[in-house]
């Protein structure tokens, strides 16, 4: 299988999606350190522990397992992208590995800016985010709840920047990647 690249650009993605997710600086930086306890029991709910729902209305604890499932999915499919990968790049030619390597750097950086233009309208690109991948109307919260004062729209604003930033950073390091690996082999 020749296009195993094709998996790179998303897998780029989600990879960074999943570094900002359990990144615990980045909460540090954007999020009120009185909410640095509630923080660190979603992450460790996260990572598999138990959520405290003490703080939580019964539905901001729907919307957090409704949002652990999609946690746990991007995991999976990243997982599975990664698997499939390296198992396919073990039987092909170092030809055809250093050019998927550079073309999925290059649609990862196609990706990453088509990603980033989120940002131009980000409110309408969040709601439709929620609309697309929520099958519940639980993630529409009231201003008052733990999870709206935690997680303020600024907070996702900021973190699809960081999702941004890794996601280039990946892509130029799958494209110096491949054109380091030498080009002396011909076959396939």
């Amino acid at each position: 299988m020749k296009k195993f690249y094709y998996f790179i650009p998303l897998f780029i993605l989600l990879l960074s999606l999943n570094l900002l997710i359990f990144n615990q600086d980045f909460y540090a930086e954007q999020v009120d350190p009185l909410y640095e306890e509630d923080v660190s029991n979603l992450l460790d709910f996260f990572k598999g522990g138990e959520l405290d729902t003490e703080s939580y209305t019964d539905v901001e604890v729907v919307h957090l397992y409704d949002v652990l499932l999609l946690v746990k999915a991007s995991l999976a499919v990243m997982l599975f992208m990664i698997f499939t990968i390296l198992v396919t790049s073990l039987r092909e030619s170092k030809r055809v590995i250093r050019k998927g390597l550079i073309n999925g750097g290059i649609g990862g950086l196609v990706l990453t800016v088509a990603f980033s233009l989120l940002l131009l309208n980000f409110s309408s690109s969040f709601l439709k985010f929620h609309e697309l991948f929520f099958t519940n109307d639980f993630w529409m919260l009231s201003s008052d709840t733990l999870l709206i004062q935690m997680f303020p729209e600024s907070f996702f604003y900021a973190a699809v920047v960081h999702i941004i930033f890794y996601s280039l950073t990946f892509s130029f390091f799958s494209i110096v990647l491949g054109i380091r690996i030498p080009k002396e082999e011909k076959n396939d």
